[in-house]
C-alpha cells in the first residue's frame, strides 16, 4: 500500500452492515462544506453497483450457494478488481488535483477484506493479494474510520431501514466480523481509527471531527507532505 502521496484527502468509512456508514458520509460531508467551503467533497462507495466486478459481486451476495460462501478468498479478488477501479477512476483524479482542493470519502475500502478472513492469517493473505492486484492504485486513505458498532444495534438499523438480509448479515456473521473489524485495525495500525457508533450519527460525527479537521488543515498547509499518523 502506498500512504496517500496527494494534496487532496482521501477518507474512508469503514464497518459491518448497519453501522451507519452511509449516514455518517452524508453528515461529514455536509460539515466539511460548511467549514471548509473551498474545498470540494466527493464521495464514492464499494463496490460499485455500476462496474463490472461490482454487479458480479452483488448477484453473487444474493445466491446462497454463491462464490462468497465457498470461496470467499477467490470473492475478494473480485473485490480488490473493484477497488483498483474505484481508485483509479473515482479517486486519485480528484485528490491528484492542484487546481481545486478536493476530499473524497469512500463508503467502504479494502478493509472489508475481513469479510473474506478467519483470522490474522487471512486478512494478512488478503491484503497481499489485494496489493498484487492494485498495485499502484492501492492508495492508502489519510484516515480510515472503523465505526465499532453491537451487533444488535446493527440488525435493528437495517430493519428499520427495510434492508433485504445478504449472506453476511446474519447476527453471527457480523460479530465475527465486527472481531476480524477489531484485528485488522491492530494489524495495520496506519491512519486506522476505531470509533464507537452505537450513538447518533451526530456523535460519531463529533468523535471523527477532530481527526478530520486536523487532516485538512495539515494538507492544507502542507500539500506535498505526506501525513504522519496522528495521535
Amino acid at each position: 500500500m502506498i500512504p496517500n502521496p496527494y494534496p487532496g484527502i482521501f477518507l474512508a468509512v469503514e464497518g459491518i452492515d448497519g453501522a451507519g456508514k452511509t449516514e455518517l458520509i452524508k453528515a461529514l460531508t455536509a460539515r466539511l462544506q460548511e467549514r471548509f467551503p473551498e474545498a470540494t467533497v466527493k464521495t464514492t462507495k464499494e463496490p460499485d453497483r455500476t462496474g463490472s466486478y461490482g454487479r458480479l459481486i452483488y448477484k453473487d451476495l444474493f445466491d446462497p450457494q454463491g462464490l462468497h460462501v465457498h470461496y470467499p478468498k477467490v470473492f475478494q479478488g473480485w473485490y480488490a478488481a473493484d477497488s483498483k477501479q474505484n481508485v483509479r477512476d473515482r479517486v486519485i483524479p480528484f485528490i491528484a488535483s492542484r487546481t481545486n482542493f478536493y476530499v473524497v470519502i469512500s463508503d467502504r475500502y479494502r478493509p472489508s477484506v475481513v469479510y473474506g478472513a478467519a483470522d490474522a492469517a487471512d486478512i494478512r493473505e488478503l491484503m497481499a493479494m489485494t496489493e498484487a492486484v492494485m498495485g499502484e492504485h492501492f492508495i492508502w486513505p489519510d484516515a480510515v474510520f472503523i465505526l465499532d458498532v453491537t451487533v444488535d444495534i446493527a440488525l435493528e438499523r437495517l430493519r428499520r431501514k427495510n434492508v433485504k438480509l445478504d449472506g453476511f448479515e446474519r447476527r453471527s456473521k457480523l460479530s465475527a466480523i465486527s472481531n476480524l473489524y477489531h484485528l485488522f485495525s491492530q494489524l495495520y495500525p496506519f491512519n486506522c481509527y476505531s470509533i464507537s457508533a452505537d450513538g447518533s450519527i451526530e456523535n460519531t460525527l463529533d468523535l471523527i471531527w477532530p481527526t478530520v479537521e486536523t487532516i485538512v488543515l495539515h494538507k492544507k498547509e502542507n500539500p506535498d507532505l505526506l501525513l504522519a499518523p496522528l495521535g
